[in-house]
C-alpha cells in the first residue's frame, strides 16, 4: 500500500492533540484542523454529488456541527472516524432536505398571470 496525504492525515496522532486543543478554545488548533481535514471532507461530499456548491455547503455545515459537538469527542479516541460519522450525517440530512424541497417545489416555464380584477 502506497502512503499518501490522506492516509498520513488519517493516522497522524497529532490530529487528536489538535482536537484536544480545539476543545480548550485554541484558535490556532481550529485553523490547522480545518486546513488538514477539509480537502478530504470536500472530496467525501463531492464524490457523490454533481454540484460543487452543494459539496461546499455541506463542508461548511460539517464544520459548524463539529464546532457544536466538539465537547463529545473523547480524548484518545481516533479523530477521523468521529469526524466522518458527523460528515455522513450531514450528507444524509442534506439529501433529505433536497428531496423534501424538490417534492414541494414545482418548476414552471412561465409564471402564471394573476387574475384580472
Amino acid at each position: 500500500m502506497r502512503p499518501d496525504a490522506d492516509a498520513s492525515a488519517s493516522s497522524c496522532p497529532d490530529l487528536e492533540q489538535l482536537m484536544m486543543r480545539y476543545q480548550q478554545a485554541d484558535t490556532t488548533a481550529v485553523a490547522v484542523l480545518v486546513a488538514r481535514l477539509s480537502p478530504q471532507l470536500y472530496r467525501f461530499f463531492a464524490s457523490q454529488l454533481g454540484s460543487q456548491n452543494d459539496a461546499e455547503d455541506m463542508l461548511q455545515n460539517v464544520w459548524l456541527r463539529i464546532h457544536r459537538v466538539r465537547h463529545t469527542y473523547r480524548l484518545g479516541a481516533p479523530l477521523v472516524p468521529w469526524v466522518y460519522a458527523i460528515a455522513r450525517r450531514v450528507r444524509v440530512d442534506s439529501y433529505r432536505k433536497r428531496r423534501r424541497v424538490d417534492s414541494h417545489e414545482m418548476g414552471v416555464e412561465v409564471l402564471p398571470e394573476p387574475p384580472a380584477a
